[in-house]
C-alpha cells in the first residue's frame, strides 16, 4: 500500500515499470509474463531480482541517488532529440542549447519593447547570443559613466581580465574599455570610452542596446539600438 510506481518509455510497445515503497527503496518483483490480447502494450519490470539487492537504510538511500541520477540523465538525453524520435548531432546539441539573447537579471520590459527585441534579434540571425541591456541612469548620467555586462554572458564570451572592445553602430566605430569587476558577482564593465559611445548615440535612460559579438573580428560589436520612446 502506498507504492508509487515510474513509468518508463524506450521507444518500443513496452513499457518498463519502476516500484518504490515509502522508503524511497525500489522493491524487486519476480519476473512474469502473461498472454496479450491482440492490441496490447506488455508492461514488465526494469531491473530482475540479482540486479538491485538493497539490504541496509545506507544502501536504499545510495540506490535512490543512482536510480534517481540514471532518471536525470534520461531527462536530458530526450530534451536532445529531434522530434522524429532520432538522436541530434552535436552540433544540432548546441544550436539547440544556445539562446537567441541574454538579458542582465531583473530586466524587466514592456509588452512593447520586447517584442522590439525579440523582431531585432531574428533579423540579426547571429549563432553568438546577443547581449541586451537597458540603459540606467550609472550608463547616461554616471560619474563615472559606465556600462556593466553580466557574467552570464561576459565569462564564455568576453573570457579576459582587461581588454579594449570595438564598439560599432551605423558605420562608426568606437574603442571603449571593458574590466573585470570581481564582486560575489562577476561582471564586465565598460569604461574609459563608453561615455563617448553613449553621447554620440545619444542614448537615454530606458533605450535597448543590443550588442552582437561579430565573429570574423576579435572583440568587435555591432551595437543596434532600440529607443525606448
Amino acid at each position: 500500500m502506498w507504492d508509487f510506481l515510474v513509468f518508463k518509455y524506450d521507444g518500443t510497445p513496452r513499457l518498463k515499470v519502476l516500484i518504490f515503497d515509502l522508503s524511497c527503496c525500489e522493491k524487486v518483483l519476480p519476473c512474469h509474463t502473461r498472454d496479450r490480447g491482440e492490441g496490447e502494450e506488455q508492461i514488465e519490470n526494469s531491473r530482475s531480482c540479482d540486479d538491485f539487492p538493497m539490504k541496509s537504510p545506507g544502501n536504499k538511500r545510495k540506490a535512490w541517488k543512482q536510480r534517481e541520477g540514471c532518471m536525470n540523465a534520461n531527462t536530458s538525453s530526450t530534451s536532445l532529440s529531434d522530434s522524429s524520435g532520432g538522436s541530434m548531432s552535436p552540433e544540432d546539441q548546441k544550436s539547440h542549447s544556445v539562446p537567441s539573447y541574454i538579458l542582465p537579471r531583473r530586466t524587466y520590459l514592456t509588452f512593447e519593447l520586447k517584442k522590439k527585441l525579440k523582431e531585432k534579434v531574428r533579423a540579426i540571425c547571429s549563432k553568438t547570443p546577443i547581449y541586451g541591456c537597458v540603459m540606467k541612469k550609472t550608463s547616461i548620467e554616471g560619474k563615472p559613466q559606465t556600462m556593466d555586462i553580466s557574467g552570464e554572458y561576459a565569462d564564455v564570451y568576453l573570457p579576459f581580465d582587461d581588454q579594449t572592445l570595438l564598439l560599432q553602430h551605423l558605420g562608426k566605430s568606437w574603442e571603449v574599455r571593458c574590466h573585470i569587476q570581481k564582486s560575489n558577482f562577476p561582471s564586465k564593465r565598460l569604461l574609459k570610452g563608453w561615455k563617448q559611445f553613449a553621447r554620440d548615440n545619444n542614448l537615454q535612460v530606458g533605450d535597448l542596446c543590443l550588442f552582437e559579438l561579430l565573429e570574423n573580428r576579435e572583440y568587435t560589436m555591432n551595437v543596434h539600438i532600440i529607443r525606448e520612446k
